[in-house]
């Protein structure tokens, strides 16, 4: 059943909620001080999806000259196979406009998280590369990626998909 969300900036009111669903999204959640200190950059963006008055999801991204890096994106356990996190990627794949500056998004996924791997497929990302042994714990990082429409180019992977998911 797809959840009615909106997105919208993080506001003042918005930090428990972020913390409640980062807790309960991965096993081992970022300590707070870190997802503090990476909000606070000027380069940030934190986004949340907001259904009624209750945040359901979230998105930390760095926007640079070119792109969005996204840094962390959750949504809250009671609220996943509901489209939330399809609404937060659209959000972002819809700021990458014919003529604008943003070209691409960017997002690294562990090995292990086949799940994220095959959601974020479903969105439309592509796994470009594959970083051996990226992570402190030695896995690999998965890096996907999706590039404005419109330059088909950039659009290809380095590797097939079904290479990247799940290996």
């Amino acid at each position: 059943m797809k959840l009615p969300v909106t997105i919208r900036v993080f506001a003042p009111c918005d930090p428990d909620a972020l913390l409640d669903i980062e807790y309960t999204a991965w096993e081992e959640p970022k300590p707070v001080s870190d997802l503090k200190k990476t909000m606070a950059k000027v380069t940030t963006v934190t986004l949340v999806a907001v259904h009624g008055k209750t945040v359901v999801g979230f998105a930390v991204v760095s926007v640079s000259d070119s792109r969005i890096h996204v840094l962390d994106l959750a949504v809250h356990e009671e609220h996943r196979l509901c489209g939330v996190g399809t609404e937060l990627v659209g959000y972002l794949k819809s700021q990458l406009v014919p003529g604008g500056t943003l070209k691409k998004i960017v997002l690294e996924v562990t090995e292990s998280n086949v799940a994220a791997q095959l959601f974020l497929r479903s969105t439309g990302l592509r796994c470009e590369k594959i970083l051996r042994g990226h992570f402190s714990d030695g896995e690999d990082c998965y890096v996907f990626a999706a590039y404005r429409h419109g330059n088909a180019a950039e659009q290809k992977s380095l590797f097939g998909v079904d290479e990247c998911v799940g290996k």
